[in-house]
């Protein structure tokens, strides 16, 4: 009798003992799920990362035993049974993230967990976008520069321009419509890539007028656009808002630009000025300017680079001309060739000054752009004297004065007479920029996208494609 209680003791004992393991075994918290995954072409550089456990945690065990590979500084928060970690600043373009969890972190009841949980997500590198092809009905792209990967970023109507928010994630198109304009669309590039049936939003129809040439505010709160390349508006991106017109009424205009500080440059070809406004105050300035071609902001916003039109002067003589050109003449009576011309003016806005930066009286220097930190300035220029005339212009490098350097030192960075560049877009880095260039001797063919590093090293990226810029 002794023996069939001891024996049905140890048997309940060790039914209990099983039971409590298994309690414990089922109590013990586990990770749950993890993010974020990548995704073709990479993550946003502001993606947070969060781990969700299946037990309520102690969040000082979390920390602990949570290593985060590139070290950044960032807020840890809990919401329910999910961590989330929210970076203070973006993460490395084009890296790797590493998330090691070790074992041992303790639940609310002082249970840990036994595995040890890891993962990585690529961050998305700076790309380059463009629209292609040249002939039909071109679409939108993404291309990362040191692998070739390209991503089709539209599926629409013929995209006619396009611009890129601040954060890189948000991108704003012109697309041909139905009744012979075009419309504006905003998207998500990572959805737009993720969600096969993701739909752009349509923020704007401009019926039958052509919309085109959208720039984005600093803060990416504002949009300015073309209207039948003659009218600047601005479209509220932050709150529902109709477009306001800001060119004046019957005074053609084009070429908007924004300045860092937020103020709008565009040129008035009725006043023959750069008009420079300041939607905060409503304050508008006056530059004036021959030219109306492509200006470029200084990066402390104070300075607008523009090129303006000049009348000069050559060594070459001529004579009569008309019914009065085969009579002859003393040398004395024959007169100078003048020729039009296009030197780099520097407008300094608040200061209202105006001084000139390329003092080349025989050539044609247009399309400035600065590099990011504003110690190089990138132009194209074609020579107009017989000796040195091309029937392209030639990208151009120019240590910009107020940077440590002198205006004399410049440098050309292409060579390649019969091609015209066009389109320069610095890297965010500096150390290379792309330009379009086309054949003007061969117009028939396609135009192309090249990369150029400082040294001249040169890459060709796209056959037929145009309107290069870098995806922030």
């Amino acid at each position: 009798m002794n023996t069939s209680r001891r024996t049905l003791f140890l048997v309940a004992a060790a039914v209990l003992v099983l039971l409590v393991g298994t309690l414990l075994v089922v109590m013990l918290p586990k990770v749950d799920g993890f993010g974020p995954q990548t995704i073709q072409g990479g993550l946003p550089r502001t993606s947070p990362l969060w781990i969700t456990f299946t037990r309520q945690m102690r969040p000082e065990s979390i920390q602990e035993l949570l290593t985060i590979s590139p070290e950044i500084a960032g807020e840890f928060t809990w919401e329910d049974k999910t961590l989330t970690f929210t970076p203070e600043e973006e993460w490395p373009a084009g890296t790797q993230v590493q998330v090691i969890l070790q074992a041992g972190a303790s639940s609310s009841l002082g249970l840990p967990t036994r595995q040890e949980v890891s993962w990585s997500f690529e961050v998305a590198p700076i790309l380059m976008a463009y629209l292609w092809p040249s002939e039909g009905s071109s679409q939108l792209f993404s291309l990362d520069v040191d692998t070739g990967e390209t991503i089709q970023l539209t599926q629409t109507s013929r995209v006619l321009a396009y611009a890129f928010a601040p954060d890189g994630r948000s991108f704003y198109y012109f697309a041909e419509n139905n009744q012979g304009g075009s419309d504006l669309f905003a998207s998500d590039r990572f959805e737009a890539v993720e969600n096969a049936e993701y739909t752009p939003t349509r923020l704007l129809t401009c019926q039958r007028a052509i919309c085109s040439s959208p720039v984005i505010s600093p803060d990416g709160r504002t949009l300015a656009y073309l209207r039948n390349d003659a009218e600047v508006w601005l479209l509220a991106l932050d709150e529902p808002a109709e477009a306001q017109q800001v060119s004046r009424k019957g005074h053609p205009s084009w070429q908007p630009l924004w300045s860092p500080t937020g103020r709008l440059a565009y040129y008035d070809s009725q006043e023959l000025a750069y008009k420079v406004f300041n939607p905060a105050s409503g304050e508008q300035i006056s530059l004036p300017n021959q030219s109306g071609e492509t200006a470029a902001w200084a990066p402390g916003g104070t300075a607008l680079i523009a090129p303006d039109a000049f009348t000069s002067e050559t060594d070459i003589l001529r004579g009569p001309t008309g019914e009065e050109a085969n009579q002859e003449v003393n040398e004395s009576e024959l007169e100078p060739v003048r020729v039009l011309s296009s030197q780099l003016m520097v407008y300094q806005v608040d200061g209202d000054t105006i001084s000139t930066l390329t003092e080349e009286p025989l050539a044609e220097d247009f399309s400035p752009a600065f590099s990011p930190d504003g110690s190089t300035l990138a132009f194209t220029r074609r020579y107009l004297d017989d000796e040195r005339w091309t029937p392209g212009r030639q990208v151009w490098l120019m240590a910009f004065p107020g940077a440590g350097s002198s205006a004399s030192q410049l440098r050309p960075l292409t060579d390649s007479p019969s091609f015209m560049y066009m389109g320069i877009v610095w890297h965010p880095d500096g150390t290379k920029l792309a330009a379009t260039r086309f054949d003007v001797t061969l117009l028939t063919e396609p135009p192309e996208i090249w990369l150029f590093e400082r040294s001249g090293k040169a890459l060709r990226l796209v056959i037929g494609g145009f309107s290069p810029g870098w995806i922030p």
